[in-house]
């Protein structure tokens, strides 16, 4: 699709609506194509009734469009434009030909080198975006997409613009990648959180599931304490790195750009290099 496509002004006959890739509380997402350039898109589907009815929800879509449509990085998915008809509005996003890394989970873990390269991009994602006082708040494999292989972080759905100080965060995300200073309710650095949350996914791809499984109050619990138990089969580098995002104190807690340049990460990408 050529850049001047992106800069129009786009209606409902500018594309065609196919399969649903998938559903969240107040949208739906499709596959769709451009008719011109018969480029695939993303397309997420918002009702006007619901955004004129609801301000928080109208709120959140708002911030959740301005800070993607700012966003220029490889690992991130991109939002090209929007449009609209009398009943919906229809985001036009990047269309990721390769599934998620949650679908990947689910036929079995991955080899080390494979979860390094992955944790790499979203390390490298995550630099980006807590450089400009962005946090993504729903860092979870469901969210991790692949276009030719390359991990891309999608939906911002919670993302919001964070002050450098600390402060309390209202709760967003989902249960089993949350940090264990949302549930206790104190106050954080923003960025924090998505690193709490990418240890969590780390692990999971190494590993084949979450490190917090149960229910809501054993899950809740396991978090808080940080009771989680590595195998076996993790190597040393991994599990390091894995501990060192999965740390109680915040102040502990390695940060993204410290992620892009952990050894198990060098070790790995040194390898895919011989």
């Amino acid at each position: 699709m050529a850049t001047e496509e992106f800069d129009k002004r786009w209606t409902v006959k500018d594309f065609e609506i196919g399969r649903k890739l998938g559903e969240g509380r107040f949208a739906k997402v499709y596959m769709g194509r451009h008719v011109k350039s018969k480029r695939l898109v993303a397309l997420k589907v918002l009702s006007r009734e619901v955004l004129s009815s609801q301000k928080e929800v109208r709120n959140q879509i708002k911030r959740e469009m301005e800070i993607q449509n700012h966003c220029r990085h490889r690992n991130i998915t991109r939002l090209y434009g929007w449009y609209h008809d009398d009943e919906r509005i229809y985001l036009v996003l990047e269309y990721a030909n390769g599934g998620t890394i949650y679908q990947q989970v689910k036929l079995g873990r991955l080899t080390e080198s494979v979860a390094a390269m992955h944790t790499l991009a979203l390390a490298k994602a995550l630099a980006y975006l807590h450089e400009r006082n962005i946090s993504h708040r729903d860092v979870k494999p469901e969210n991790l997409l692949l276009y030719n292989g390359q991990l891309k972080l999608a939906d911002f759905t919670c993302a919001l613009y964070s002050a450098s100080q600390t402060r309390r965060q209202t709760m967003c995300g989902t249960l089993d990648y949350i940090a264990p200073e949302l549930i206790s309710q104190t106050e954080c650095d923003p960025a924090t959180l998505d690193m709490w949350s990418c240890g969590v996914v780390v692990f999971e791809m190494v590993v084949g599931k979450p490190p917090f499984d149960g229910d809501v109050k054993d899950t809740c619990s396991q978090i808080q304490t940080g009771d989680y138990r590595m195998p076996a089969h993790v190597s040393q580098l991994a599990a390091d790195c894995i501990r060192g995002l999965l740390q109680r104190d915040t102040g502990a807690r390695l940060r993204a750009a410290e992620l892009v340049v952990h050894p198990w990460i060098l070790q790995h990408m040194n390898q895919s290099q011989e």
